[in-house]
């Protein structure tokens, strides 16, 4: 059964009661939008509406999701700044996961320029307005680039930069640092995009070093990084009003994307 409490006009308790299911496995959402699950307990998909004019925080909802595969991909091979398009297995897999699961209705598509997800947005959300977004763009990898583990194992400048640190880059590559700070920049300004357009639901097309750090920096609640990890042509949702925003530089993690179809017999 779902319980909620409405205490002075807001939505201040959302929970739901499985006895399968622990609280940890989890992702809350607040406001009118749809309640997920975690991966596994996917199937489960319940809507709740907050009676209009209950909630006057206005929430913008966007789908963070990873580019399909490449061949590079396939054969773990390093690629950042490298454009390369997406493979045949990536580009059906893709279709395969549209068949598959539902994919959110969003009004705009804010794209990493490279190939790999330009392309995943026109096979995902054909019909919708895509906008590239430079600052989207995977890690420079700098001499690492078009280069395998196997290639690298036994490079020094490569088993020192596998430690991590903010400053720790590749030989003419860029740092985690240089590369949270322009992410910042992206979300903020398709933030502000966002809200100065009216938009309410977005998607991103990216990387899935960019998505991970970009939930790991800005993203509530604070889960493991294992947690944070996009496979391809999948992602998060996350919820951003402006006061949580301009306030705390933050946003809301809802949960993962694509969804599982509702059955019909609930439809």
């Amino acid at each position: 059964m779902v319980k909620y409490e409405i205490i002075s006009g807001f939505l201040t308790n959302f929970s739901l009661y499985l006895p399968e299911v622990k609280k940890k496995h989890l992702f809350f959402m607040h406001f009118d939008h749809t309640f997920h699950l975690t991966k596994n307990f996917r199937n489960t998909i319940i809507n709740y509406t907050v009676l209009k004019g209950l909630i006057n925080i206005k929430g913008y909802r966007i789908s963070v999701i990873r580019h399909g595969m490449t061949v590079a991909n396939e054969k773990g091979i390093y690629i950042g700044k490298t454009d390369i398009p997406l493979s045949d297995k990536g580009g059906a897999e893709l279709a395969s996961k549209m068949d598959e699961f539902d994919y959110p209705i969003v009004h705009r598509v804010y794209s990493s320029p490279l190939k790999r997800c330009t392309e995943t947005a026109d096979i995902l959300f054909p019909e919708t307005q895509l906008v590239t977004v430079d600052d989207l763009r995977e890690t420079d990898f700098g001499d690492f680039e078009n280069k395998s583990v196997d290639e690298l194992i036994k490079n020094p400048d490569y088993l020192k930069w596998l430690k991590g640190g903010t400053d720790s880059h590749a030989p003419n590559g860029e740092s985690l640092q240089q590369m949270t700070a322009r992410t910042y920049k992206a979300i903020h300004n398709i933030i502000i995009d966002m809200m100065n357009d009216g938009i309410t639901n977005s998607a991103i097309i990216t990387h899935g070093g960019i998505i991970s750090n970009m939930l790991l920096c800005f993203g509530l609640p604070k889960y493991n990084p294992d947690v944070l990890t996009a496979p391809f042509g999948e992602g998060f949702d996350i919820l951003v009003t402006a006061q949580m925003w301009l306030n705390s530089q933050a946003f809301e993690i809802l949960g993962y994307c694509p969804y599982n179809k509702v059955p019909e017999e609930f439809l």
